[in-house]
């Protein structure tokens, strides 16, 4: 089989390169090796800079885990960023920007880039790697006001490996975050009339409690999910009253749909089905029901490119509004760090509030400008007001077109296509635990 050859940056001599998707694109029930012969990929000399980006993102190790190293990132340009979205002004008016998951592109110029945002608060969605301890502590080491939240990833060797080959990091990762970890805890800016309150840290979506109870039920105390979504709505209600609050977590809420573009839809298998969590839905129906109101939720996990065996060439819906008003944003665009031609791009995600509402949700590339700085190379609205009062529009990236929201209801069409409507958790060969209400 002809693999193809591509000559490395710095070298002489051509290097054969052979690319190997990760084995988590293949659940256990289907995979084999002739499946991994299928999905082999061959990276040639005249493959385009976009494609070759996809498997040798800059600053981090090759995605598919091939020999070939990738490029060093070029050295970070001086703070301030051009043509940004305007942010809202105001009192009460925050900006936060998003970071989704990182799965190690993270340097020093993600680092200056972010400041270049000129965001109230950083917000770490987590899943940075397979506890890549080095990188944590690099982001825990910012100077920027941020709360993270940490992710499956994170955990990868301590509570979902199965053969355990090498020592977990997690407590050393916790301990390299300090405070700014909000994972069952909350973090709050009174100057900005502002709580970021953590959902339960290093979720990955629907499994049975017994499989990782041991983790939570030693560091947490947490022998449930019941127990779990009590913890959360508790440390919500704690904050503030007059807070906005924002909730964060690496897997969102449970309930938000089970088709593969919904925000929380398994694409991996079909039909879909909902790979949210059940108890951040049941501690925001108690905070619902209490009259304690949530601005946004913020998570990711689920990321924005759908399963090319399923559905090539398709995205995911990133945002979703609830019939409370709750607006939930997935900000795992993954990789978030792409090289355009000569430019290296780098992904954020805005959420401007306005007091308690959301304003606007916008999806910004930035890249270092020839002038010195940053601009925002691409900038994509994803949520923004609606054309009558009461209503609002959000991006579907699975269609490419605006869809009109009412909180309350529908505004035309059938109503399924223009609300998030909770609805049972049911994952084909993967039971979900039940929709909790307290």
């Amino acid at each position: 089989m002809d693999m193809g050859r591509k000559r490395i940056a710095g070298g002489t001599s051509p290097r054969r390169v052979t690319a190997v998707v990760h084995r988590r694109q293949f659940p256990r029930f289907y995979f084999n090796q002739k499946a991994v012969q299928k999905k082999m990929r061959t990276v040639r000399p005249e493959a385009s800079p976009a494609s070759r980006a996809s498997y040798f993102p800059p600053g981090g190790r090759c995605r598919c885990r091939c020999r070939a190293a990738p490029t060093p990132p070029a050295p970070a340009p001086g703070p301030g960023c051009r043509s940004l979205p305007a942010a809202p002004g105001g009192p009460g008016a925050v900006r936060l920007a998003v970071v989704g998951d990182v799965h190690d592109q993270w340097s020093a110029a993600d680092a200056a880039a972010l400041g270049g945002l000129g965001a109230d608060v950083a917000v770490f969605v987590g899943d940075f790697g397979n506890e890549n301890l080095g990188l944590v502590e690099r982001v825990g080491a910012l100077e920027h006001e941020k709360a993270v939240i940490l992710g499956n990833h994170d955990a990868w060797h301590t509570m979902y490996s199965r053969r355990r080959t090498r020592r977990g990091r997690v407590d050393e990762q916790l301990r390299a975050l300090g405070d700014s970890h909000v994972g069952y805890a909350a973090k709050a800016w009174p100057e900005k009339r502002l709580s970021v309150v953590g959902a339960r840290p290093f979720s990955a979506g629907p499994k049975p409690w017994k499989a990782h109870g041991a983790f939570y039920k030693g560091r947490y105390g947490v022998a449930g999910y019941q127990q779990s979504a009590a913890r959360i709505a508790d440390v919500a209600r704690r904050q503030p009253d007059d807070h906005a609050l924002v909730v964060l977590g690496h897997s969102g809420p449970a309930g938000l749909g089970e088709k593969a573009y919904d925000i929380c839809g398994v694409d991996w298998q079909v039909p879909g089905g909902d790979h949210g969590d059940a108890d951040l839905r049941a501690a925001l129906n108690a905070l619902h029901a209490e009259g304690r109101a949530v601005a946004c939720c913020l998570f990711g996990h689920m990321h924005e490119a759908l399963n090319g065996r399923t559905h090539p060439g398709k995205k995911r819906r990133m945002v979703a509004v609830d019939r409370r008003g709750v607006v939930y944003v997935n900000a795992a665009v993954v990789p978030r760090v792409v090289v355009d031609g000569a430019r290296t791009r780098h992904n954020f995600t805005l959420v401007d509030l306005s007091g308690r509402d959301v304003a606007a949700v916008w999806e910004v590339w930035v890249a270092p400008a020839a002038e010195g700085g940053w601009e925002a190379v691409e900038s994509n609205r994803w949520l923004k007001p609606g054309p009558s009062p009461g209503t609002v529009q959000v991006w579907d990236g699975f269609t490419g077109k605006f869809r009109t929201l009412r909180p309350d209801g529908p505004v035309e069409g059938p109503a399924d296509d223009l609300i998030e409507r909770p609805r049972p958790t049911l994952i084909k060969r993967r039971p979900a635990p039940q929709i909790l209400e307290l």
